[in-house]
């Protein structure tokens, strides 16, 4: 047995329990508790998940989108620039702490939202994740997914992270 398949295993394991016991949630929230909290822009093309800055390539009805995206962006670093490492199968996305970096116009992420991508947000262990100073790299099989939401939705959770943590940096 490889390593993929005792996570795949052990997921399962998680998902039947969550399934039989009313209150399994509450142990496993405790034990996120130290997680780091990812959100990941991005939309499914032909079966894939792609970022904003990819999806373009495959899909050119995406262009206006994310071009006026990007144009609102300060600065647009890529992973590498960052000391991160990219692999086969892994994920670029950002920490809740950085959203506001990455999205500073409200009407660019609704402009994302009507063509079709999506926020996802996930929790992971600290020690499965690559952190860079603005964006982290890290494979879905290590991640929890804890919502899938709009633009609009995510913006609020964030406002509300952001009361409750006191401060952003």
């Amino acid at each position: 047995m490889g390593m993929i398949h005792r996570r795949f295993i052990a997921k399962n394991k998680q998902a039947n329990k969550l399934r039989k016991e009313p209150n399994a949630l509450k142990p496993i929230a405790r034990d996120q508790s130290k997680d780091i909290i990812i959100c990941r822009c991005e939309k499914i093309i032909d079966g894939e998940s792609y970022g904003p800055f990819t999806a373009s390539v495959y899909d050119t009805s995406l262009t206006k989108a994310v071009n006026y995206y990007k144009d609102q962006m300060p600065a647009m670093p890529e992973p590498s620039d960052e000391g991160l490492r990219m692999y086969h199968g892994l994920r670029v996305g950002m920490e809740i702490k950085d959203f506001g970096t990455w999205f500073p116009s409200r009407q660019a992420g609704e402009l994302l939202t009507q063509a079709g991508f999506i926020f996802n947000i996930y929790t992971i262990h600290p020690s499965k994740v690559q952190c860079g100073k603005s964006q982290v790299v890290f494979h879905l099989d290590n991640a929890t997914k804890l919502a899938t939401m709009d633009f609009k939705s995510m913006l609020g959770f964030y406002n509300a992270w952001i009361m409750k943590k006191g401060n952003v940096a």
